[in-house]
């Protein structure tokens, strides 16, 4: 019996609430998810008191990342899409793991790219700017 354990990605799921619309939307053909985390900022907080010569630093305000994936190309995904980043809209979009954990994050489309390699698949690279607090729960 192996010792370790782990979570297949195959099967997690992207949906996205956006505009006047409060259903949620699946995000189809979507592969290789990258949420790159959160980062706390610092703030530097050195004066003439400070030993030794040493600079110090407090936490400050957490930046919420970027979260990536890699799609299959369809017309009507790459024109949701497309219609999302010329509008500058955000949106809520919830990736749901197949542990049924779910990450939960507003933000908006920060960059898409197209590729039509000569022997694969036509694919796009979505990336999508994480505003405010991501929302991590388990079932």
């Amino acid at each position: 019996m192996a010792a370790s354990t782990g979570t297949v990605g195959k099967g997690t799921t992207l949906t996205l609430v956006y505009g006047t619309s409060s259903t949620a939307v699946t995000v189809g053909q979507c592969k290789d998810f990258t949420f790159d985390g959160n980062t706390v900022g610092d703030i530097d907080i050195t004066n003439t008191n400070s030993d030794d010569n040493y600079t110090e630093y407090t936490p400050g305000i957490i930046e919420g990342g970027t979260v990536s994936f890699d799609m299959v190309y369809t017309k009507v995904e790459w024109l949701e899409l497309e219609t999302m980043f010329q509008a500058k809209g955000t949106g809520v979009f919830t990736l749901t793991f197949t542990d049924s954990a779910d990450l939960t994050f507003s933000g908006y489309l920060q960059s898409r790219s197209l590729a039509a390699p000569y022997l694969d698949a036509l694919a796009g690279t979505v990336t999508v700017k994480v505003s405010g607090k991501p929302t991590y729960a388990t079932s």
